[in-house]
């Protein structure tokens, strides 16, 4: 379950729900865990590619200094309650701007091979 899409800090449209988003988070998986359902029903949020500093390859990807303090609580409640933490990555987007790094198979997930191992 998502509460909230790309609410950041960074943007001007959103950023006024940021104070409700943790809150909001964890009300909800502990309303879910209270009937029990709490190992099955895991909350997260969606995050934008626009809160990391590097995006690419996305195994290097860091977090701007800006929204750290946002997202930490975030972060540290997802890892405790074993949820994953969602990221719009719009990889064809990325794909335009980028063609000489990165291949349109690669943006539409049709790659056949590996593309960029980490570590490189």
């Amino acid at each position: 379950m998502a509460v909230g899409n790309e609410v950041s800090p960074l943007k001007g449209d959103t950023s006024q729900f940021v104070p409700f988003v943790f809150p909001a988070i964890r009300n909800i998986q502990t309303a879910i865990s209270a009937v029990g359902l709490g190992n099955q029903i895991k909350v997260s949020t969606y995050i934008e590619i626009g809160v990391l500093g590097n995006s690419y390859p996305l195994s290097d990807g860091v977090f701007l200094p800006e929204v750290r303090q946002y997202l930490g609580g975030i972060i540290q409640f997802l890892v405790n309650n074993r949820a994953p933490l969602l990221v719009n990555i719009y990889p064809y987007f990325t794909s335009i701007g980028s063609q000489q790094q990165i291949s349109l198979d690669y943006a539409l997930f049709m790659s056949t091979g590996i593309v960029m191992p980490d570590g490189t």
